[in-house]
C-alpha cells in the first residue's frame, strides 16, 4: 500500500469512528500500538511496566477523544502519538 492509499484508508477509518463506528479506532490503534509502546518505553527509561501502564491510559484517552476530534484529525499518528508523549510526561 502506498502513502496515497494510506492516507485514504486513514481518512475512511476517521470518518467512520466521526460516525459512531467503534471498529474504526480499533483498526487505526492496532495500526500504531506498537510504535507507541516503543515510544512510551524511551519515555519510561525503558520500564515496560510504567510504558504499558502509560500506553493503556492513551489507548483510553484516545478512544474517549478521537469521536470528538476526528473530523479535524489530519494525521492520526501524529495526533496519537503527542497524546501518547503527553501522558507519559505526566
Amino acid at each position: 500500500m502506498n502513502v496515497t492509499q494510506q492516507n485514504e484508508a486513514e481518512k475512511e477509518l476517521l470518518s467512520r469512528v466521526c460516525n459512531g463506528d467503534d471498529t474504526g479506532f480499533w483498526e487505526l490503534w492496532e495500526q500504531h500500538k506498537s510504535s507507541l509502546f516503543l515510544k512510551c518505553r524511551r519515555m519510561m527509561n525503558d520500564n515496560a511496566d510504567d510504558a504499558e501502564d502509560a500506553l493503556s491510559m492513551a489507548m483510553l484517552h484516545a478512544h474517549e477523544k478521537l469521536p470528538r476530534y476526528a473530523s479535524e484529525v489530519t494525521n492520526f499518528r501524529s495526533w496519537v502519538l503527542r497524546l501518547t508523549e503527553n501522558l507519559c510526561i505526566d
